[in-house]
């Protein structure tokens, strides 16, 4: 045992008779700092907040919204032409007094897995106007909202229909012949079933020129015109009426904001 001392003691002289050095220092490698990336948009309105002026930050926050609003209707018409590419044709099942037709559940059944694939979503409103009712399909994507509309002419009641299933009937003739024309749908051999679906058909081209104008003169002429070109469609003059009623409601807002 005392030789294992003897060998321990032998050992710890010779390591200590052993050069010494420091210990190298840790070398850590700092990233260098990168200034972050500024926007135009937020150079624009760094510099807007820092003029404090009211006026210019009302109009750049409205400019912003604009602006948006704009990115957002293009990215919805982007998806909706690649949805819309997707969506059959749709056969006529149901038999009416005036042939057959699609009836709303058949359409439905057939487009809502694709328009939830794509990510759209739809609904309907209505509201009473003079001679029939209004019934809109809104379709939603991405925060972007497009409404198409369809009037109906009152169905009047009798004996054979009471005013709750007049309105029903309506209602019905709305949302079917208004999803077909706010998806663009197809209808194989499709009949007019007693011409409602020809209203929005003969309407549309003048309610999008009526949309198109910024003024009340350019209104009045078209509206004129397209009265005088629908005399024999009473219930088409109707929606262009609604339609050049709502443009003059916007031109006079707008007037006002000004």
């Amino acid at each position: 045992m005392s030789e294992l001392f003897e060998v321990a003691g032998e050992a710890k002289k010779a390591a200590d008779m052993l050069p010494q050095y420091e210990p190298l220092p840790v070398m850590r490698e700092e990233s260098p700092q990168v200034p972050a990336v500024q926007s135009q948009e937020d150079r624009l309105l760094e510099k807007v907040l820092d003029s404090g002026n009211i006026e210019v930050l009302e109009r750049y926050i409205n400019l912003r919204k604009s602006e948006q609003e704009r990115e957002a209707q293009i990215a919805f018409e982007k998806a909706f032409s690649i949805m819309h590419a997707e969506f059959p044709e749709i056969k006529k099942t149901k038999k009416s007094h005036n042939g057959y037709y699609a009836p709303i559940e058949e359409i439905q059944r057939t487009i809502n897995p694709i328009v939830k694939k794509h990510g759209f979503a739809y609904w309907w409103t209505s509201e009473k106007v003079d001679g029939g009712i209004l019934e809109y399909i809104v379709i939603s994507y991405g925060g972007y909202s497009k409404k198409s509309p369809c009037y109906i002419p009152a169905i009047q009641s009798n004996n054979v229909t009471n005013a709750a299933q007049a309105i029903g009937s309506m209602q019905s003739y709305g949302r079917r012949y208004s999803i077909i024309d706010g998806f663009g749908l197809t209808i194989v051999d499709e009949d007019d079933d007693g011409s409602l679906g020809k209203i929005g058909e003969e309407a549309a081209p003048y309610i999008e020129q009526i949309n198109k104008w910024d003024s009340v003169e350019s209104l009045r002429k078209t509206y004129i015109k397209a009265l005088e070109m629908t005399a024999k469609n009473k219930a088409a003059q109707g929606l262009i009426a609604l339609a050049k009623d709502a443009k003059q409601r916007e031109l006079k807002n707008g007037s006002a904001q000004q």
